[in-house]
C-alpha cells in the first residue's frame, strides 16, 4: 500500500526539481543558490536600472557602449536565462557581479550540479514519486529565470492515492510566466 505525490509545473518555465537529495550536497547547493538568488535579484534590478538609462540617454553613446560591455550585451531577460548565465565565462560573470572569478565559478557550478542531480520538467509536466501514506519529503525547484523555492510535500493520505501540488500555488517564489 503506497501513495504518490506530484508537482505540477503550471508555469511558461522550464523547472529542475529533486527530492531526497544527500544532505552534503544540498547543503552545498542550497548555499550557492541561495545567494545565486539574491545576487541574481540585484542583477536584475542593475539590469534593469542600466536598461532605463539606455532608453533616457540617447545620445550618450560613451555610456551605452560600457553598458553594453558591462552586461555582456544581454538584455534584462537575457539575464534571467539560465542557458545564459551557463554559457557565459567565469571572467564575464565575475565582472558584472563585481566578484572573484573563483565566486562566478562556484555559482556556476553549482546551478549544473543542481541541474545533474535534478529532473527536468517542463510546463504541463508533472514530477511524480511513490512511498507511504503522507510521507512527507521536501522538493527542491528551480526555473529558468534562475528563481528557487522548496517546499516539504506529503504524498497521498490513502492508498493508491496522489496528492497534487502546483507551483503556482505552493512555490510562490518561482514566476509564472
Amino acid at each position: 500500500m503506497g501513495s504518490s505525490c506530484s508537482i505540477l509545473n503550471d508555469t511558461h518555465h522550464d523547472v529542475w526539481m529533486t527530492h531526497e537529495i544527500d544532505w552534503e550536497l544540498l547543503i552545498g547547493v542550497t548555499r550557492g543558490l541561495v545567494t545565486l538568488c539574491a545576487i541574481g535579484a540585484s542583477l536584475l534590478a542593475h539590469v534593469a536600472e542600466k536598461e532605463g538609462e539606455r532608453g533616457t540617454s540617447r545620445n550618450n553613446v560613451a555610456a551605452r557602449e560600457i553598458t553594453e560591455k558591462k552586461t555582456a550585451g544581454l538584455t534584462k531577460n537575457g539575464w534571467q536565462n539560465v542557458a545564459s548565465v551557463l554559457k557565459m565565462s567565469d571572467g564575464v560573470l565575475s565582472e558584472f557581479l563585481s566578484i572573484p572569478q573563483s565566486e562566478a565559478k562556484k555559482m556556476k557550478s553549482a546551478i549544473k550540479e543542481f541541474q545533474e542531480k535534478a529532473e527536468l520538467i517542463k510546463p504541463g509536466e508533472k514530477y511524480t514519486w511513490s512511498g507511504t501514506l503522507s510521507l512527507t519529503m521536501r522538493v527542491y525547484v528551480m526555473n529558468d529565470k534562475l528563481q528557487c523555492d522548496d517546499k516539504s510535500c506529503l504524498t497521498g493520505p490513502t492508498a493508491n492515492s496522489e496528492r497534487i501540488y502546483t507551483i503556482s500555488e505552493y512555490f510562490k517564489k518561482l514566476d509564472m510566466y
